[in-house]
């Protein structure tokens, strides 16, 4: 609805510019540019604040092994990049696994509890919804 406010009033805009002869015509061309403006504020406003939507989190779960070859080593590699702050986890979520995989790099942020029971890999996705 606010896409067709935006092109209607964009053209009777340029329509009541091209044809203005009298003054009530420029004052009208004043208003569809205010309603211009106002419905580009809208559409800000709906990308930025997300108007309709709610924010959803995903949460899995997956218990991990060892990426060492010997099965007595409990061990979790990571590679660093860059100047060492970040870093990719290699993680096998089985003793069958051949090839390690790895964590993300893009809007990732990892954290490695010690001391804990289980290993696992907890991952949250966030979204929105209507």
């Amino acid at each position: 609805m606010i896409f067709a406010i935006t092109i209607i009033s964009v053209l009777a805009f340029a329509l009541t510019n091209i044809f203005a002869k009298k003054t009530w015509q420029t004052f009208l061309s004043v208003i569809f540019a205010a309603i211009f403006l106002i419905s580009l504020g809208f559409i800000t406003a709906n990308d930025h604040y997300h108007y309709g939507m709610k924010k959803v989190t995903e949460t899995t779960t997956q218990t991990l092994t060892s990426t060492a070859d010997n099965k007595n080593m409990n061990m979790l590699l990571y590679q660093p990049l860059g100047d060492g702050t970040e870093k990719i986890y290699l993680y096998k979520t089985n003793e069958s696994q051949k090839k390690p995989k790895t964590t993300g790099t893009d809007h990732v942020t990892n954290t490695v509890k010690k001391d804990q029971t289980k290993t696992q890999l907890r991952t949250d996705k966030t979204y929105w919804v209507y």
